[in-house]
């Protein structure tokens, strides 16, 4: 092998990189170690929390809209109840009016001098 003579201010200088090199891989170990072990779980929940919280303040905007939604279209919704209910009394007093047409037109011909049968009364 081929060494370069070092004087005793290089050879000191490269003896301080080497032990600033083993601190520098032992700070990376120690930070890896900190961060998988600590900062990334603590993250991960952290995630999982505020994810868990827009679900959950998106389900309460979800159902507020709905509610606003449904109450705006209430009154519609109690506008077509009320034609359709008064639509409904319409067609049962017609109903009557003509059962009691139908109704009263049969009697009035059977006391004109008919019999129940059709032929005439003597």
């Amino acid at each position: 092998m081929n060494q370069l003579p070092l004087d005793r201010k290089a050879a000191g200088l490269l003896n301080r990189v080497r032990k600033d090199i083993a601190h520098l891989r032992n700070d990376l170990t120690d930070l890896w170690d900190h961060t998988t072990r600590n900062t990334l779980p603590r993250a991960a929940r952290e995630l999982g929390d505020r994810a868990s919280d827009r679900v959950a303040a998106g389900g309460a905007y979800a159902a507020t809209r709905l509610r606003h939604s449904l109450h705006r279209h209430t009154p519609h919704r109690q506008r077509s109840s009320g034609w359709m209910t008064g639509a409904l009394a319409v067609g049962v007093v017609a109903a009557g009016v003509y059962a009691l047409m139908k109704g009263g037109s049969s009697v009035t011909e059977g006391q004109g001098g008919e019999e129940p049968g059709g032929t005439p009364a003597d």
